[in-house]
């Protein structure tokens, strides 16, 4: 966090959006597709450049999810989430790489 009482700085703001964001279509996906998920967290990274406004080169999202899901549909749902759905990755600069990784307890 960007300290006390300060919030998040703007590239701890966007790592978060991208993992609310991915997360709610995650689930909508999910839910169409009748998986039972009963828990979910995600964990973000994120590898930033040397230039000076130190923006995000490679961004990792890791989503850990509990139920009676398949993984094929969850990367299909994933994948649907990531390229399609979620504005606040759909927004990030084309040279940005999102890649992503799950787990299903």
């Amino acid at each position: 966090m960007g300290g006390e009482n300060k919030g998040f700085r703007p590239m701890e703001l966007m790592l978060s959006g991208m993992a609310s964001c991915s997360t709610i279509d995650l689930l909508l996906i999910l839910k169409k597709q009748k998986q039972l998920v009963s828990d979910i967290r995600i964990e973000t990274s994120g590898e930033r450049s040397s230039s000076p406004a130190q923006e995000f080169t490679n961004v990792h999202l890791y989503y850990i999810l509990t139920g009676e899901i398949s993984s094929d549909k969850l990367e299909s749902a994933i994948n649907l989430a990531i390229t399609k759905y979620c504005s606040a990755i759909l927004s990030l600069h084309p040279d940005i790489k999102v890649t992503s990784s799950y787990e299903i307890k």
